[in-house]
């Protein structure tokens, strides 16, 4: 049995700690999907990816893990598997606290360029998953799948 496992009363490991803080890290990544794939249409693909860098930049100093992700994401395209295993080490709240701060500043950037009023639009159809429903739905088998 690995550590960070435990056994359940019917003898099978179950996962303890470690899975919200890899969800965390999980919602990070495809949270950044859809951005991208919201804003390059308008500003370009190496215009997004360069927005990226720059909120990464400015949220550097606030997280150690995003100081660790900028020095080590020094390509032009982006990596978000590194952001993944940046968060992922991380607690839950840490992980949150980071995300959430880097993708202020990356809202605040784009609104800075096109306009405020343009960036919300923009960013609207932008869905963040809900960490705690997605753990609820997985350890519930009653749990409708809602998905289209």
């Amino acid at each position: 049995m690995r550590p960070g496992n435990s056994v359940n009363s019917n003898g099978s490991a179950a996962l303890r700690s470690t899975a919200p803080v890899l969800e965390a890290a999980e919602e990070a990544r495809q949270t950044w999907e859809q951005v991208l794939a919201l804003v390059s249409p308008v500003v370009g693909k190496q215009g997004a990816n360069a927005l990226y860098r720059r909120s990464l930049y400015l949220s550097r100093g606030d997280h150690a893990c995003l100081r660790e992700l900028y020095q080590r994401s020094a390509a032009a395209d982006v990596d978000l598997m590194q952001l993944h295993s940046a968060l992922a080490p991380l607690s839950d709240a840490q992980a949150a606290a980071a995300q959430q701060a880097f993708l202020q500043r990356f809202k605040d950037l784009l609104a800075q360029l096109i306009g405020k009023g343009l960036a919300e639009c923009l960013l609207q159809p932008l869905k963040v998953p809900n960490r705690d429903a997605i753990h609820n739905d997985r350890n519930d088998p009653t749990a409708e799948d809602h998905s289209p």
